[in-house]
């Protein structure tokens, strides 16, 4: 099997109340990069971006930005495809990031 299809058969369910690891985790955790198959990743499944990882609990554009494997191309990129979702944790009232990151504009 091609690296892709190992990656999309890994998806598979935490235990916890149903929520499933997606082939962008998986791909992520990996240390894949664009070029490596996860813009295939993404490009076949877009809705994956706002998904939150079982394990983390991160969105992918944060997922990417964790641990060693972290590439800048890849985090800038899956932001750059919904920035939307960095807005919405921005303004969120409940999430704490404009208190934990004071250099977000005061408008956040």
């Amino acid at each position: 099997y091609s690296r892709l299809a190992r990656i999309s058969m890994n998806c598979h369910d935490d235990g916890s109340n149903g929520r499933r690891f997606l082939p962008v985790h998986n791909a992520l955790k990996l240390g894949l990069s664009l070029d490596d198959g996860l813009e295939d990743i993404v490009n076949a499944y877009p809705d994956a971006l706002s998904v939150p990882d079982p394990e983390s609990n991160l969105i992918p554009c944060l997922q990417s930005a964790v641990g060693a494997k972290a590439k800048v191309a890849v985090i800038y990129q899956l932001i750059m495809k919904r920035p939307d979702l960095i807005a919405i944790l921005c303004k969120s009232p409940t999430s704490g990031w404009c208190e934990q990151f004071p250099t977000i504009p005061p408008n956040c």
